[in-house]
C-alpha cells in the first residue's frame, strides 16, 4: 500500500514543568490537557509525571506534525496517546482516521521527548 509522509514533529519538555503545572492547577490542568484514560494510565505509576510529560510532548509534537500536514489541531484533548493491542503507544487525533501516525516516546526523571510522523495512506 503506497504512502507518504505529510508531517514530522518533535518535542522535548522538562518533567518538572508538568509537575509544577499540576501542583499549581491540579485537576483543572489535567482535565484541560489530558484525556481521562491518559490520566488513569499515568497515575497508576509510582511516579506519574514522567509519563504525563511524555504525553504532553506527544501532543506538542502532534500539533507540529499535523500542522505540516495542513490539519489544524486546536484542543489539547483532541490529540491523545493510547496503547495498541501490542502495548505500544500510539497518537490519535479525535474524529480523524484518514492518516496513520507513528509515535516514539522516551523519558528520564528529568526530561520527556516525543517524535510524531503523520503518514498519508492511499
Amino acid at each position: 500500500m503506497p504512502s507518504h509522509i505529510l508531517g514530522i514533529g518533535i518535542d522535548l519538555i522538562e518533567v518538572d514543568r508538568i509537575k509544577a503545572a499540576y501542583e499549581r492547577w491540579g485537576e483543572r490542568f489535567l482535565r484541560k490537557v489530558f484525556t481521562e484514560a491518559e490520566v488513569k494510565y499515568c497515575f497508576r505509576k509510582k511516579e506519574p509525571f514522567p509519563s504525563l510529560a511524555a504525553r504532553f510532548a506527544a501532543k506538542e509534537a502532534g500539533f507540529k506534525a499535523f500542522s505540516q500536514a495542513g490539519i489544524h489541531v486546536v484542543l489539547w484533548r483532541s490529540l491523545y496517546v493510547e496503547r495498541d493491542k501490542y502495548g505500544r503507544p500510539t497518537l490519535r487525533l479525535k474524529d480523524h482516521d484518514e492518516n496513520r501516525t507513528h509515535l516514539a516516546l522516551t523519558h528520564t526523571r528529568g526530561l520527556a521527548m516525543a517524535t510524531v510522523v503523520v503518514e498519508a495512506v492511499s
